[in-house]
């Protein structure tokens, strides 16, 4: 290339990068972090595409940063024809602008969007077999080739490791929206890398053991620090904040990974042993306070055990959270929590008795019903047939609460006076 050509390419270049990497943010408006000159290597390696000509026409394109336009319709071509090394070059720019993104707190969805790009990218770099071993041998380092590519692997994963490990070590300062996109890229790195092009079997095996060892590590790490919480608190004496710490605390490590069953279960049990205390010494307030707390966890760990798919034994304890959760319904709405309770843990003593007792006490709303209805020492009937009905519904609910708890003290009271009731009616 001659003095004039590389003149005439040097204000080519100040013409198209710009728009080139206007384009590849998506037309959002570029920042002063934003250094055009990067993609210099890039637009080169374009150049020798054979449809560098009509890329470049749309990048000329009037208004093109405001909207795709033609460049839409040309750069999917020339992108599926990118050399590894130009793939590499736009997994270092997505890269950095996910770590921008991050750094001015955009939504981790659009965060995640550039490191999804990125790891496609490199998908698509290391895809290519020769690709690091001509990295290693022009930099001279031959022998670094045959390792490079695991190493490269637990480079592009640990930083979002440790991001997220760092972030919980203040659990009063987490942020669960400047984290959440580690996470994305814990749970579908290798799924990206995949789709990019990386085909190797063994490096995306590698991959996944290595996300699921660092989101292992998270979880772990969470709950140690619930635990060292939980361990001075005695729920009787406790402060409201100290009850309620560690399922906040919980609550925010669940906004970046989503519902986890080991966290569910943790919470459902620490729940379950702080409330006995609290419901026998009738600590109402902040007994449902502690529940409304929990119910994202229990709910978790109700929903797994119905659908038969994890938290296997904790049926007794979502039966205990349940069942203390009803004390703070209308009486109309318990029965289906004890309902519930039941299904979940069919066993359950404490269920079968609290719907025992809830239809002892509808079986007497009854018998109150037909006393009204046809009052003792009435003269003239009321309304006999309706409070005929209502013995009749009476009796039917004492038998279903005979056959759920037969052991109920509180029966034969009721038969008793169910039978003076049918008697005086039937007379």
């Amino acid at each position: 290339m001659n003095r004039n050509e590389r003149a005439a390419w040097r204000l080519t270049e100040a013409v198209l990068l710009p728009r080139l990497m206007l384009q590849l943010k998506g037309g959002q408006a570029l920042s002063q972090d934003d250094d055009p000159a990067l993609l210099g290597n890039l637009l080169a390696l374009l150049r020798q595409d054979p449809g560098f000509e009509a890329l470049g026409r749309a990048l000329l394109e009037p208004e093109a940063g405001a909207r795709a336009g033609q460049f839409a319709l040309v750069w999917p071509a020339v992108h599926q024809r990118l050399d590894s090394v130009a793939h590499h070059h736009l997994a270092l720019l997505y890269t950095r602008w996910g770590w921008n993104a991050l750094g001015q707190q955009e939504r981790p969805q659009r965060v995640w969007a550039w490191w999804q790009k990125a790891l496609e990218a490199y998908g698509a770099s290391l895809g290519n077999e020769h690709f690091l071993t001509q990295l290693c041998h022009d930099a001279q380092l031959p022998d670094k080739a045959p390792d490079l590519l695991s190493n490269v692997l637990d480079w592009l994963i640990e930083p979002h490791a440790q991001a997220l490990v760092t972030a919980l070590e203040d659990a009063l300062s987490l942020k669960p929206a400047l984290v959440a996109a580690h996470w994305s890229v814990l749970k579908h790195a290798a799924e990206s890398l995949e789709k990019g092009g990386l085909t190797d079997v063994l490096a995306l095996k590698q991959v996944e053991l290595g996300c699921a060892m660092w989101q292992r590590r998270v979880i772990d790490k969470a709950l140690a620090m619930v635990d060292e919480m939980a361990r001075p608190v005695e729920s009787i004496g406790a402060k409201r904040e100290e009850l309620i710490r560690p399922f906040e605390m919980l609550r925010l490590v669940t906004e970046i990974t989503g519902p986890n069953e080991d966290i569910s279960v943790w919470a459902l049990e620490k729940c379950v042993e702080w409330s006995w205390p609290l419901y026998k010494s009738k600590e109402e307030i902040r007994l449902k306070d502690m529940l409304d707390a929990s119910r994202p966890f229990a709910k978790h760990v109700e929903s797994l055990l119905g659908r038969g798919t994890g938290a296997f034994g904790r049926n007794n304890a979502s039966a205990d959270y349940i069942l203390f959760s009803a004390d703070f319904v209308p009486f109309e709405e318990q029965a289906a929590h004890f309902r519930r309770a039941l299904e979940i843990c069919p066993g359950h003593r404490n269920s079968r008795l609290m719907l025992s007792y809830h239809k002892l006490n509808l079986a007497r709303r009854a018998m109150d019903e037909a006393d009204r209805r046809e009052p003792p020492g009435a003269i003239i009937s009321i309304d006999r047939k309706a409070a005929l009905a209502e013995v009749g519904r009476a009796e039917v609910l004492l038998d279903e609460a005979e056959a759920l708890f037969p052991p109920n003290t509180r029966l034969s009271d009721h038969r008793e006076r169910l039978a003076k009731l049918k008697g005086r009616l039937t007379s």
